[in-house]
């Protein structure tokens, strides 16, 4: 059985969550500033077993992609070719900065903790659940 990784990709930073290898449980896995992101990846996917890869697909109020998404489905398209294996998807995320920092505040992390990359991480948390109806 495989895990399936969850990405909030940034300009600067990218959080990363993942499931357990039943798809059931969807954990944060760290935040990782974008131009590591590459190497962290082949290093992760190196030792854990990943089958599907769900990045958040940005979209402004109007329908209209924003300007990362050229930049996310080309990463996309990157790892599918270093990783044929790899399913890649894209799920909707408008809002889910805003829906991490409620989330954040609701399980009482403390304002210090809720820093940019508690808040990316949490994204990428919802992102993933989102794509597999666990929310």
């Amino acid at each position: 059985m495989a895990r399936a990784l969850g990405v909030d990709y940034g300009k600067k930073r990218t959080g990363l969550s993942v499931t357990d290898p039943l798809k059931m449980i969807v954990n944060p896995l760290t935040a990782i500033a974008t131009d590591e992101l590459d190497l962290f990846l082949i290093n992760y996917l190196g030792r854990e077993q990943v089958d599907l890869v769900v990045f958040g697909d940005p979209f402004h109020k109007d329908g209209t992609p924003t300007e990362l998404n050229f930049d996310i489905h080309t990463f996309g398209n990157s790892l599918l070719n270093r990783f044929p294996y790899l399913t890649i998807r894209y799920q909707v995320e408008n809002f889910t900065s805003q829906e991490a920092v409620s989330l954040l505040i609701k399980k009482g992390t403390p304002k210090n903790k809720r820093d940019k990359s508690a808040i990316d991480v949490m994204s990428a948390v919802l992102i993933l659940q989102k794509y597999l109806n666990h929310y």
